[in-house]
């Protein structure tokens, strides 16, 4: 892999990623996949990094996602510290408080052979647009996106960042949504696509090509031309 490459592909976790094929992909540039989309490298596709901003108990260890992995795949993980409670001295129980934890990336050195390459995955918080003043944890798709960006590419594909489709396994779209607002008054899709769009206009400002693509089954002809 060119290590210096002027293109980058990003695939995110969106549906539309089963209909993803190599000739979707930017030829011969690096590609990073964003959680449990490390699994189109069942579909044929060449991954060389994959991003994940929670914990291994997030989707790499209930997807099962090391099958799909292999020594030459870097994984991008969070040094973020976890959040844990505690009951400080003179509280009563019940009253405990968060305080910032061990990093999540123990965690994945744990969970992990001694074989994986990790680095680390950028973090931090970003304010939310549907709630202006509300901070939020900045989610694993703008995460990688800004990694991608520490490379100077001069150009990035992002493939499969549908905002669409639930997030939680077994439910429905419209029961997270519902659980999301209810719990931190998150409007999710709304949030992340609006935080992204912010993030690829900052990116074309600064003379990046950014290519936002669904893969459907006729986007390789459309792509690469008819066969």
């Amino acid at each position: 892999m060119n290590r210096s490459a002027d293109g980058w592909n990003l695939i995110a976790a969106g549906p539309s990623r089963i209909h993803l094929r190599e000739e979707h992909l930017l030829p011969d540039c690096p590609t990073v996949t964003v959680n449990r989309a490390l699994d189109v490298a069942g579909q044929g596709i060449h991954v060389d990094f994959a991003a994940f901003a929670d914990g291994p108990s997030g989707c790499w260890t209930s997807h099962n996602l090391e099958r799909f992995w292999g020594p030459a795949v870097q994984l991008w993980v969070s040094l973020r510290p976890c959040i844990q409670k505690v009951l400080p001295p003179g509280f009563a129980a019940g009253e405990e408080v968060d305080v910032p934890g061990p990093p999540l990336i123990g965690f994945w050195d744990k969970a992990l052979p001694a074989s994986v390459g990790l680095r680390v995955l950028p973090w931090g918080e970003i304010e939310d647009v549907t709630e202006p003043g509300v901070m939020r944890a900045a989610f694993t798709t703008l995460c990688a996106f800004r990694r991608i960006l520490q490379f100077k590419p001069k150009v990035v594909r992002i493939l499969s960042m549908d905002m669409a489709g639930p997030w939680i396994d077994g439910w429905t779209e419209e029961a997270c949504h519902e659980a999301d607002v209810k719990r931190a008054g998150l409007h999710r899709w709304a949030h992340e696509r609006a935080a992204m769009e912010r993030q690829i206009n900052r990116a074309r400002s600064d003379g990046v090509r950014v290519e936002v693509m669904a893969p459907t089954p006729a986007l390789c002809e459309s792509v690469q031309g008819p066969k």
